[in-house]
């Protein structure tokens, strides 16, 4: 399915970090995770290669995650953006195509809707 390609892994709930990381990993995949949108940033700033893809919550304790989408782009437009959220209404996901979202995921999710998503964006 890849070449171990890089995820970053965006969520405040440490059980859904460690869970999605899991499964990234199981699929071959490298993850790293933050639990807030500083800690996100710090990360994409000095990690040695661009991220393939991230897994964005929106509800984090130091803002929105659609906050960190342009700090992604910027590192490299390529990027892809997956919004993983309990908040599924019109309004989240409006904005989520407004800000570029590639892919939508509700919370909760399962191993099978992260194939899924990662298979849709040929990762």
């Amino acid at each position: 399915m890849n070449d171990c390609k890089n995820i970053l892994v965006l969520d405040d709930e440490k059980e859904i970090c460690l869970l999605l990381s899991n499964i990234l990993k199981s699929l071959h995949f490298s993850a790293e995770c933050a639990y807030t949108i500083a800690e996100a940033e710090k990360i994409i700033e000095n990690y040695p290669r661009t991220f393939d893809a991230a897994f964005v919550d929106l509800n984090l304790p130091d803002g929105v995650g659609f906050n960190l989408i342009s700090k992604l782009k910027q590192k490299d437009e390529r990027t892809k953006i997956i919004i993983i959220s309990a908040y599924d209404g019109e309004a989240e996901r409006g904005k989520a195509e407004e800000e570029g979202v590639d892919y939508f995921i509700s919370k909760p999710f399962n191993k099978k809707l992260i194939t899924q998503a990662l298979e849709y964006l040929k990762l």
